[in-house]
Order: C-alpha cells, then sequence, then structure tokens
C-alpha cells in the first residue's frame, strides 16, 4: 500500500486521480484541501485546509498527522512563488518524492516543432499578460522545486502536461462543445485555425501518477505528459460529429469574427503546440489512450449529463 498526500485534489486531474487510485486499493491517499468539493471516496481521507494558511498548517495539520510518513506528495495547485518552498518546509520531513505538475507551456515559443523536455524553456516575459504570468511562475515554482528538494535531499518529479481533456474537466474546452451538441443548440466553430497541437487524457494522467509514485525511475526527471496523436481543429470538430453519430448544427467564424460569439478559444488558433510524450512511455513501457477511445468515452459522459 502507497501512502499518498496529495494538495489540490478536489476538482479534475488531482479529483480524477483520487478517484481511480483509491478503486486499486494499492494507495491509501491523503488529500488537503479547501473542502468545496468533497470527494467521499474509500482510501481518500481528506483534510480541509488552505495551503497558505502556515499557521493552521503547523498548528493543526501537522499535529493530526503525528509521525506518518508518505510515499510521495503530489502538488496539483502550486502557482504562486513560494508556495513550493513552503511545503517542503511544512513536510518535507514526511515525504519520499514530491510530485509537481507544472506545465507544458513552459518551454520556449521560439521554435515551433515538437519540443522534447530538454528542449529551452521561456525566459522572462517582456509583456505580462494575465497567461504569460501563470506560464512563468509555473517555472519559477520549478526551479523552486529543484533548489528546495536538493537542499532536503528529497527526490522530484516534475511533470508538464500538454492540453488535458476527459471526464469533470471544468475548462470550457471539449465539455462546452458536447454540451452544446448535446443541448441541440448551433455550435460556433472557429475556422482558419491552423494551429496543430496534441492532448492528453485525464485518465492517462491518473495512470501515469499510480506508476511513478516511489519509483526510482521518475526521481528528479521532467516528463511530458502529451499523447502521440497530432490533432487539429477541423480533425476535432469532425471528431465530435462521429462520436455524436449525426451532424450537429453549426456556425462558421473566422477568426476575425470570433470575439463576441462566445466560442471556446482554450484549444490554440495559430501557432502549434506541439509536445512529446515519449520520454514517459519509454521510461514507464506506457501506452497512451488512443484520442478515439478517449474523446469517445469522455464525449458520451458528458453527453449523457447535459442530456440527463
Amino acid at each position: 500500500m502507497k501512502k499518498v498526500l496529495i494538495i489540490g485534489g478536489s476538482y479534475f486531474v488531482g479529483r480524477v486521480f483520487c478517484i481511480q487510485a483509491s478503486r486499486t486499493e494499492n494507495f491509501e491517499i491523503t488529500a488537503v484541501n479547501r473542502g468545496r468539493a468533497p470527494i467521499n471516496k474509500p482510501h481518500v481521507r481528506e483534510l480541509v485546509f488552505d495551503r497558505n494558511d502556515g499557521e493552521a498548517i503547523r498548528e493543526q495539520l501537522l499535529p493530526q498527522l503525528g509521525d506518518e510518513k508518505f510515499d510521495a506528495l503530489i502538488d496539483t495547485c502550486a502557482y504562486e512563488p513560494g508556495q513550493i518552498r513552503n511545503a517542503v518546509e511544512q513536510f518535507g520531513d514526511r515525504i519520499g518524492q514530491y510530485i509537481y505538475f507544472s506545465t507544458a507551456s513552459v518551454y520556449s515559443t521560439d521554435d515551433l516543432t515538437m519540443r522534447h523536455e530538454g528542449d529551452p524553456v521561456m525566459a522572462e516575459p517582456k509583456v505580462r499578460t494575465e497567461m504569460s504570468d501563470y506560464v512563468y511562475k509555473k517555472l519559477l515554482l520549478e526551479n523552486e522545486l529543484i533548489e528546495e528538494c536538493g537542499k532536503r535531499n528529497i527526490p522530484y518529479t516534475i511533470l508538464r502536461p500538454t492540453i488535458i481533456f476527459g471526464p469533470l474537466n471544468y475548462t470550457p474546452r471539449e465539455s462546452k462543445f458536447i454540451e452544446l451538441i448535446a443541448r441541440g443548440h448551433v455550435v460556433p466553430l472557429l475556422v482558419g485555425a491552423p494551429a496543430k497541437f496534441n492532448m492528453v487524457y485525464v485518465i492517462d494522467i491518473s495512470r501515469a501518477l499510480q506508476l511513478m509514485v516511489g519509483d526510482e525511475r521518475a526521481y528528479n526527471e521532467i516528463f511530458n505528459l502529451s499523447a502521440p496523436e497530432i490533432i487539429d481543429r477541423p480533425f476535432f470538430y469532425e471528431s465530435l460529429e462521429r462520436f455524436n453519430g449525426e451532424p450537429y448544427q453549426k456556425r462558421e467564424y473566422t477568426i476575425e469574427e470570433a470575439p463576441g460569439q462566445d466560442i471556446p478559444l482554450t484549444l490554440p488558433t495559430v501557432y502549434d503546440e506541439l509536445y512529446s510524450g515519449e520520454k514517459f512511455a519509454r521510461t514507464f513501457d506506457f501506452k497512451y489512450t488512443p484520442y478515439e477511445d478517449a474523446m469517445k468515452n469522455t464525449f458520451d459522459i458528458f453527453k449523457s449529463l447535459y442530456t440527463s
């Protein structure tokens, strides 16, 4: 039985991991989050704390844990510099591995080919936007993780997932399109958007996490998580129609016409976002779920939700 401490875990990636891992009975999970979406699963202990409330963690959570130790800490929700440093200071003596969810967007945009783990990462952005700040902070947190874990000789694992999809996804991506289709609404489609991209199924992320917890092959490594299929918007739109079993109502808009049309823009539009997930697949003899199977399952789950 592997013991995991997960920070976050209430909503999408962390929640799917908690559900999937708890079903195997190979994991005993302690989830620390703000309690807004209880998990309520066997082998998942839920402790309601805000990671930024250092006093409550020191005076209430740590005494509650006693001498308990964990094979790994999985951090799904570090967004601000200092959060990983605090977590290492608070839990460092209890954990055998720190697994951090970063983002594949940390790579430099100068090279628009397939990105691998050793490729250059972004510099500090000259023009600050909400997205550039988000990504740059993720990169700063990667460096913080390496530095703080190095001080305490704690193995780290950095995960850089590409576009994540699947059941429970709250980002208006595939779920938004499926909702419109299921409700019989006109679906606004963006045309003339040539970007190619990869995606990764949330269930595959859960499977990957289960493999890497406590496994020395993941120690002090960075892994992209990205399925190999190269996708673009026309293929994505067409696949939804196939999964629906019949044509859906649609209206096409160009990039110039898109503002104000409530078109989900959480998929790339102009620039390719391609990432290789081969390193993880090779290291763990891991096979990503084919896009057709993963998205079909996602479509069926969301469609049943929106038509029930």
